[in-house]
């Protein structure tokens, strides 16, 4: 499409307009042609544009059909249909090249009957505060159509202001718009089919329901829709604001039906999705509200470990729980630790500092010793730290206990407080979503090693929020590993962040997950140029070491140029491994150069270093050619990047 436009100069753009008009507005009965009925009702009832219709539209412009199709598409105003997946020999007979036309699609008469949430589906909203034009959906719904067909879905079902689309084979979604005066699209992501290990169906619940969703084919769902709106504000209404929102579960009676959990339009209340997810309990108008139903939709991300001691002075506190005094030495308890105590003093029975004791499975001779200290909350948490060692395993049951006896309060108090104890990740992950797989193999590697990673698995949402979790994950990283695919280089918030890398400094490794020109041909060729990528994709095959054991080289690859820019928080077996090799490979290479008479001579204390023995700031390298200036280079064949 870009190709066909891009030596097109539009000189009449009234001219542009009507032609435009030919497609996307009704035509008088009068003036539809006999020969092209069946193809002006398809029009008319279902949105299908057939390729012999719009030549005969055209038919005095027709040398010009490339290029105005190629304007329609880049405008959203029709997407080429492909055919089904299973296409028979007498389905072929009846095929005809064709587009959708969004704008020409007619109202569906029942919308339950096209799709129905259910108690497991997931429902989320997303609100453009008063402000949503058709025009807007229309084109939310081409590039739906788009990226459904792109995954492999045919035949979707489009109406107006409602469609349902393939997501995979237990999957679809579904969009809905709601009336002009609500300015909220609906989102509907619902399960279709599950499959057991015999291929059968797995049957349904006892209410008829299928299983819920799979976390990640919500956050998969919301990725999408969120970067479809980011890139049609840019190019097109940058005034356009919307929030993403869940319906709030409370019971509060609606003043106008006087009805308990009104579902009228007019009726319904929301809450922030954002902070549904990032928090256990949420307050609305009415009352506070558990937001384990909407958590359980989306995936978890994996959370930072602290490494090392829970509490610092854990004994002189156990000192002072034994000596029935342990508020002495509060002024020296992380801060979370004296809210949860607090919380816990002031529950009323069954939710107290009592009920989670019991949950711990406490004797009763050791809870009434507890009884009788000035803080009997406190004496709790700092007696169970003490007795599970003293590490995070004992904080994670204590909060599993906790949300057991309905304390979501106070175990999110304790979650928040131990995060903001955490250090920031020393490996920040820009990546787009389809290599989100292949992603999460690399961080898990990354981590094994003992380098501690940021990256987005679906909760974080879009607008500020977005905008201030990847600006401190990015400034705060050590290291910025650049997943390089054709839709990353594509992507407004994949450029957006390897630009804000750039600009802040941080050392960038640029990693090959698919085939893509490089440098890339956008923004971020500014960014790359002077880089040399790792390939994580052309692995294996002639002259390779086979697919495992050359994906495993760069691998290793990877986490040794990491390496070079920080030191791992908790190193393991697996990360001195990595160093071991590398310094005894760097080191065999040199000497068989120098030997050789190369320009290259040994200097053992610079190997360390770049291999992460040593001091990585060293002075006194004999090699001729300066290695600071040399940027992140694939040494998996070049030998000469191998000694760098």
């Amino acid at each position: 499409m870009d190709d066909t436009l891009h030596n097109t100069v539009i000189l009449r753009p009234q001219w542009l307009v009507d032609v435009f008009r030919r497609v996307i507005t009704v035509k008088d009965l009068n003036e539809q042609w006999p020969n092209f009925m069946d193809s002006w009702g398809k029009l008319e009832r279902e949105g299908i544009l057939e390729d012999r219709l719009l030549d005969h539209m055209w038919l005095d412009i027709i040398e010009q059909k490339p290029a105005l199709i190629a304007i329609m598409e880049k405008f959203d105003l029709l997407c080429e249909r492909q055919r089904p997946v299973k296409f028979t020999e007498e389905d072929a007979k009846d095929w005809a090249h064709s587009y959708y036309v969004p704008c020409r699609l007619q109202r569906f008469p029942d919308t339950d009957h096209l799709a129905t949430a259910s108690k497991n589906d997931a429902v989320f909203y997303l609100d453009f505060n008063g402000f949503l034009p058709d025009g807007f959906f229309h084109r939310i719904l081409t590039r739906t159509v788009r990226w459904s067909q792109e995954i492999g879905g045919r035949e979707q079902k489009l109406y107006y202001r409602v469609a349902r689309f393939y997501i995979d084979e237990e999957h679809d979604l579904v969009l809905e718009m709601a009336a002009l005066r609500y300015s909220r699209i609906k989102v509907l992501v619902l399960r279709v089919a599950v499959l057991d290990e015999e291929d059968g169906r797995t049957e349904m619940d006892a209410s008829g329901c299928w299983p819920p969703p799979e976390p990640h084919v919500c956050a998969k769902v919301r990725n999408f829709l969120e970067c479809v709106l980011q890139d049609l504000r840019e190019i097109w209404m940058r005034r356009v604001s919307y929030c993403t929102v869940v319906q709030c579960l409370c019971s509060k009676a609606c003043g106008v039906h006087s009805r308990n959990a009104c579902q009228e339009e007019s009726c319904m209340h929301f809450l922030m999705l954002d902070e549904c997810l990032s928090s256990k309990v949420v307050s609305c108008d009415h009352r506070r509200i558990k937001t384990a139903p909407y958590r359980k939709l989306f995936p978890v991300p994996t959370p930072l470990v602290r490494y090392g001691p829970v509490i610092e002075e854990l004994g002189r506190a156990v000192m002072a729980q034994q000596a029935k005094n342990t508020e002495s030495v509060e002024t020296d308890l992380p801060h979370w630790v004296k809210s949860a105590a607090k919380m816990l003093n002031a529950a009323t029975p069954g939710a107290d500092w009592c009920a989670l004791a019991k949950k711990l499975s406490y004797r009763k001779e050791k809870i009434r010793d507890l009884e009788e200290d000035v803080n009997p909350g406190l004496a709790l948490i700092v007696d169970w730290v003490h007795r599970g060692g003293n590490n995070s395993a004992c904080i994670d049951s204590m909060v599993q206990s906790l949300e057991q006896i309905g304390r979501d309060d106070v175990s999110d108090v304790i979650q928040k407080g131990r995060e903001a104890e955490i250090q920031p990740a020393q490996v920040f992950l820009s990546y787009s979503w389809d290599v989100q797989d292949e992603v999460r193999v690399l961080r898990t590697r990354l981590e094994q090693a003992g380098f501690t990673c940021w990256m987005d698995v679906g909760q974080m949402g879009g607008g500020d929020h977005l905008y201030s979790k990847i600006e401190s994950g990015v400034r705060n990283a050590k290291v910025v590993i650049c997943c390089i695919t054709p839709r990353y280089v594509s992507s407004y918030m994949c450029v957006k962040e390897a630009s804000l890398a750039d600009v802040l400094r941080k050392p960038t490794i640029p990693v090959m997950f698919r085939t893509t020109v490089w440098p890339p041909p956008n923004g971020l060729a500014l960014v790359f140029p002077h880089l040399i990528y790792i390939d994580l994709h052309g692995v294996g095959g002639h002259g390779g070491s086979g697919i495992h054991a050359d994906l495993e080289g760069r691998m290793t690859e990877v986490i040794q140029q990491v390496a070079q820019y920080t030191k791992p928080l908790h190193p393991g077996k697996q990360f001195f491994e990595y160093k071991t090799s590398f310094f005894n490979r760097s080191e065999k290479l040199l000497r068989s150069l120098t030997a050789e008479g190369g320009a290259f001579a040994v200097d053992t204390g610079a190997v360390q270093g770049l291999a992460g023995l040593g001091p990585q700031a060293h002075t006194g390298s004999r090699a001729t050619a300066s290695t600071s200036a040399i940027p992140v280079a694939n040494v998996q064949r070049c030998t000469v990047c191998t000694i760098l």
